[in-house]
């Protein structure tokens, strides 16, 4: 690996759950020029993310990223172990030596976002839209289903969003995760009644391993209400409700390929549905 420590000195953040890390031998699956992805052989996933890019759950966010040799062996066998990130061949990195990025950042809604509502129901009405018409479906009837009261009445629909769609991140699951988080949101604030967000979790945790590993990634940080550094200024800015900051934020939301923002939405869409009508 070329530009050691160049990366060493260049690290800008670290997501603050890494500090209790005990992964060992993660090996790099993807080698992108701002981005780095590690697989450990538990299944954890590491990001190394080019400054440009944003903070996140299990993310290093740097100046800098190491260049690989075509052969290298440090391509494997890197380790998150008592706080410090050992790499084969170089001196550990104190991870508490940088600055620090709470993914777990736990956001309260006490009031129902009239204009983000508004707004979110205008941008989904756009042709960028359009795709998503089919996970809008699977999405209303998984709904449908958390509100019966047969068990297993939920394990089909779900398995009909989990997984579904092309992209590295599947559409689905991060619909799943705007749910999640949205439904997470709500039940701490504790004024709405969101019944069926135990019930969702609890059910995903059993069957999330339906999809890649990456989602399965993805889909347990929401679970944990764990978030990249834009969803949680866009849960902030929920919070305030103001209609010209939303529309900024929702665009920009949208645009983010790190999730699969425009199925994030949808998915978000879905739960602020679902507490609207168990309001009125």
């Amino acid at each position: 690996m070329k530009n050691f420590k160049e990366f060493a000195a260049g690290i800008v953040s670290y997501d603050k759950s890494l500090l209790y890390f005990n992964e060992a031998n993660f090996g790099l699956r993807e080698n992108e020029p701002n981005y780095k992805l590690f697989y450990s052989l538990n299944g954890e996933i590491l990001q190394l993310v080019n400054e440009k890019g944003e903070n996140g759950p299990n993310t290093i966010l740097c100046r800098n990223l190491p260049t690989f040799d075509s052969y290298s062996d440090t391509k494997d066998g890197w380790q998150i172990k008592s706080g410090k990130l050992l790499i084969p061949y170089a001196a550990p990195i104190e991870l508490k030596n940088y600055s620090q990025f709470d993914s777990a950042e736990q956001i309260i809604l006490n009031d129902y976002p009239g204009h983000m509502r508004s707004m979110l129901n205008r941008l989904m009405r756009k042709e960028s839209f359009k795709k998503f018409h089919k996970l809008e479906e699977r999405l209303r009837k998984l709904g449908q289903a958390l509100k019966e009261t047969s068990t297993e009445v939920v394990e089909m629909p779900l398995l009909e969003v989990i997984g579904f769609g092309n992209s590295k991140l599947a559409d689905g699951d991060a619909a799943l995760c705007g749910m999640l988080l949205t439904a997470r949101s709500f039940a701490a604030g504790k004024r709405f009644k969101v019944n069926w967000y135990p019930r969702l979790s609890v059910e995903l945790r059993r069957l999330k391993h339906r999809s890649t590993i990456y989602g399965q990634n993805w889909l347990g940080f929401a679970l944990d209400g764990r978030m990249t550094e834009s969803q949680q200024i866009f849960f902030k800015t929920m919070t305030r409700d103001f209609e010209s900051v939303d529309e900024m934020v929702l665009a920009k939301i949208s645009g983010n390929k790190t999730f699969n923002g425009k199925a994030f939405l949808t998915g978000v869409s879905n739960a602020l549905d679902m507490i609207q009508k168990q309001i009125y």
